[in-house]
């Protein structure tokens, strides 16, 4: 196993628990500012807008966490975590973008709640297949090290 997946591995349901928090607590502060700069990039023939990916970052991250917390729990099966989060990514995402419409200067953008939904998506995928390999590379270390006693 790598030492990039160790690290992620060896770590607390408790660790990524206090990380979805934060994180969940900061994207919706950071939401709920009046009016924030526009961090478009504009070339003569197009404009990229930033946002979009900063949207389907963060909700890539926070379902990811989400799942890295729940992961562990013995009763749920890792697809049901999978499921789970996903929808709580987009319940959320979907949420603060009307959430942004109560905030003077800010307005609803159907774009970057498709960002959003995107973002949990990919972490979904991202973290199934994560822990699904991190747990069939802890199984067999455990049945190796069954076959050693």
């Amino acid at each position: 196993m790598s030492a990039v997946k160790t690290y992620f591995v060896t770590r607390s349901t408790g660790y990524y628990r206090n990380l979805f928090i934060i994180f969940l607590l900061l994207i919706l502060s950071v939401s709920s500012i009046p009016s924030l700069p526009d961090p478009d990039i504009t070339t003569p023939y197009f404009k990229i807008r930033t946002d979009y990916f900063f949207h389907l970052g963060e909700y890539f991250i926070l379902v990811f966490l989400g799942i890295s917390w729940w992961h562990k729990k013995e009763t749920f099966s890792l697809i049901y975590i999978v499921i789970m989060m996903m929808a709580i990514g987009i319940i959320i995402g979907t949420g603060d973008e009307f959430h942004q419409k109560l905030i003077p200067g800010r307005t609803f953008n159907p774009f970057d709640a498709v960002s959003n939904i995107s973002g949990s998506l990919l972490g979904s995928i991202a973290g199934y297949f994560f822990w699904r390999s991190a747990l069939i590379h802890s199984s067999k270390q455990d049945i190796d090290s069954k076959d050693e006693s």
